[in-house]
């Protein structure tokens, strides 16, 4: 379990430092999930582009299959639903 929770973090922090290197403006984060603003006309793209990055393949982690899912919304809420 522990390792587990390490692991997790880890990948966390690779995703939000890679995010930050794209030049995205991460406004909290809260577990698993990254709030991020950009500007609306665009959001729906750059949803898209967050999405593949979150997704992609960690090199140390090669077996570990990654998947993201999220939505566009003028504030934050726990559920899009």
């Amino acid at each position: 379990f522990f390792h587990s929770k390490k692991t997790c973090c880890c990948r966390c922090r690779c995703f939000f430092v890679w995010l930050n290197k794209l030049g995205y403006h991460i406004v909290m984060h809260i577990h698993d999930e990254v709030v991020i603003e950009v500007p609306a006309a665009n959001a729906q793209a750059e949803y898209e582009i967050v999405k593949e990055v979150m997704c992609m393949q960690i090199p140390w982690a090669k077996d570990l299959i990654l998947n993201a899912d999220g939505f566009v919304a003028d504030y934050y809420q726990k559920d899009k639903d």
